[in-house]
């Protein structure tokens, strides 16, 4: 909720890159808020950016290998994905990238880097990090996850 002292992330593009801006709110305005910075603008750490399960059909391209479509519930950000049941790919493996989600007519696509394969009796959890994102295609996931996350919300408090 808006309230002095609460943090909270600028998100802008600059040279063609999606960075964030860690404000405080200092002043709740009648048609604004007032915020200053915490720290430099940057691109976050993995970790930081905001996720959601989205559910989406992904298209995986290994080079010299077959197209391999996955869908499902995908837990998404603007740096990658995970598939609780995802392909059998080595850690390491590089693979072309389209994303279709549901009320979008041209796929989000770019390349990612398998950052964690690991099988167990009942799945393959795959994790990928985006190497190659437009800065077009990284703004609709941000725009993406942050629609369905708005989405999650309107349930739960029951709009």
């Amino acid at each position: 909720s808006a309230a002095v002292g609460v943090e909270a992330t600028a998100l802008f593009v600059s040279g063609g890159r999606l960075l964030r801006w860690p404000m405080r709110m200092e002043a709740v305005l009648p048609s604004s808020y007032y915020l200053v910075s915490v720290a430099e603008p940057g691109v976050g750490q993995r970790r930081e950016f905001v996720r959601a399960d989205v559910p989406l059909a992904v298209t995986l391209m290994p080079e010299g290998g077959l197209p391999i479509q996955v869908t499902a519930p995908v837990d998404l950000s603007a740096s990658g994905f995970r598939m609780a049941d995802g392909p059998d790919l080595e850690d390491g493996t590089e693979v072309g990238v389209e994303i279709a989600a549901q009320n979008t007519v041209e796929p989000i696509r770019g390349r990612a880097r398998v950052v964690r394969a690991k099988r167990d009796i009942t799945a393959h959890v795959l994790a990928c990090e985006f190497i190659e994102l437009a800065s077009a295609d990284e703004a609709r996931l941000v725009e993406l996850v942050f629609r369905v996350r708005a989405a999650a919300l309107a349930r739960r408090i029951g709009r």
